[in-house]
């Protein structure tokens, strides 16, 4: 499946900023635990895309290069404006209500951790230094 995102250019007198397209995309995801994007402080972004294999999220970054160094700018973005973020949520941090899945919980790199809890309905969330 392709999807095909344009690039919105906002001029202003002052600043230069873009939009610029981003998709995330998550292999692999762990079945019967809900992730999403977080967008500003209490907001979530569903996946376009949800299969077994993989999760696809897509959504708009505003970079602001009117500076010697990009700022991203925007809702997803997270963090100090030197060390900016993507937050991936999932379980709880995604509104997932507690569910009793498997003994054990995923880590930030995609690997599968065993735990003696057993609760997906822990927190958990990963980000993406962008």
């Amino acid at each position: 499946m392709s999807f095909r995102r344009r690039t919105v250019i906002i001029w202003n007198s002052q600043t230069m900023r873009h939009d610029i397209p981003v998709r995330v995309t998550v292999k692999q995801p762990l079945q019967g635990v809900v992730m999403k994007v977080q967008r500003g402080k209490d907001g979530l972004l569903d996946p376009i895309l949800k299969t077994p294999e993989e999760l696809v999220f897509e959504f708009d970054l505003t970079v602001d290069l009117s500076q010697n160094a990009p700022k991203f700018l925007g809702k997803y973005s997270h963090g100090p404006k030197d060390a900016r973020f993507l937050y991936v949520n999932s379980g709880t941090y995604a509104r997932q209500h507690p569910t009793v899945g498997p003994s054990g919980k995923a880590l930030a790199d995609g690997r599968y951790q065993k735990t003696d809890r057993g609760n997906f309905g822990e927190k958990w969330s990963s980000s993406l230094r962008i």
